[in-house]
């Protein structure tokens, strides 16, 4: 039988992918007209911080709009208690940002 998955699982899904193939990227398209739309690392890293963020968010933390949302386990796809782990400097994006923070200014991006 087929699950859906917690939100909060699926982020960390998408943040681990994205942590895992950016060193991999490219810093800027080879060829930017040929490459054009291409992900870089930048575009990876800014892509896995808004993900961070959106986990982090009222919406996806703490919600007990949704808390009635579950698969059929029973399981809560969306968090219906406030995590002060996942918001500010504790989910990680900020102190995970300010290392490619750097990485994106001497690229000028």
């Amino acid at each position: 039988m087929v699950y859906r998955e917690p939100v909060d699982e699926c982020i960390d899904y998408i943040v681990n992918l994205l942590e895992e193939a950016a060193p991999d990227l490219p810093t800027t398209p080879p060829n930017p007209i040929q490459d054009d739309g291409r992900i870089t690392q930048s575009i990876a890293l800014g892509i896995r911080a808004k993900a961070l963020v959106l986990a982090a968010s009222p919406l996806f933390n703490g919600n007990s709009d949704y808390a009635n949302w579950t698969d059929n386990r029973g399981k809560h796809l969306v968090s219906p208690t406030f995590s002060r782990g996942k918001s500010g400097n504790g989910c990680g994006c900020v102190e995970r940002s300010d290392r490619h923070v750097p990485f994106c200014r001497t690229r000028a991006l």
